[in-house]
C-alpha cells in the first residue's frame, strides 16, 4: 500500500466538499495517510473561514468538520531541525518551496 502525506488543502477538499474533492478522495484511496501535526490547526483555520464567509452553512461546515476527525490519518511530528539542515545543504534555489517527502 502506498504512503501519501496528506496537506491542508486536500483535506479540506475533502471535507469540505470543495472542488477537486473526487479527485483528490481519487488519489487518496488505498494509501496509508500521513500528515504533519500542524494539519488540524489548518483545518480549523478553513472552518473558521468558511464559517465566517457562509453562517448560514454553520451546521453543515460543523459537521463536515467533525466527521474528519474520524479519518485514518497518522499524525507525525516533524523534526524542525532536521528540515532546516536538509533546506540549507540542498540545492533548492533561493525561494524554492521544500517538501515533506524531500525530509
Amino acid at each position: 500500500m502506498a504512503i501519501k502525506v496528506v496537506d491542508a488543502s486536500a483535506l479540506a477538499a475533502l471535507v469540505f466538499r470543495e472542488e477537486h474533492a473526487e479527485q483528490v478522495e481519487r488519489w487518496l484511496t488505498d494509501a496509508i495517510l500521513l500528515a504533519p501535526a500542524l494539519l488540524q490547526f489548518n483545518i480549523i483555520n478553513v472552518c473558521r473561514t468558511k464559517l465566517r464567509q457562509y453562517p448560514h452553512l454553520r451546521d453543515q461546515l460543523l459537521d463536515q468538520f467533525t466527521a474528519q476527525t474520524g479519518m485514518a490519518i497518522e499524525i507525525r511530528q516533524i523534526d524542525h531541525l532536521a528540515v532546516l539542515g536538509l533546506a540549507n545543504a540542498s540545492a533548492y534555489p533561493p525561494g524554492c518551496q521544500l517538501s515533506l517527502a524531500d525530509a
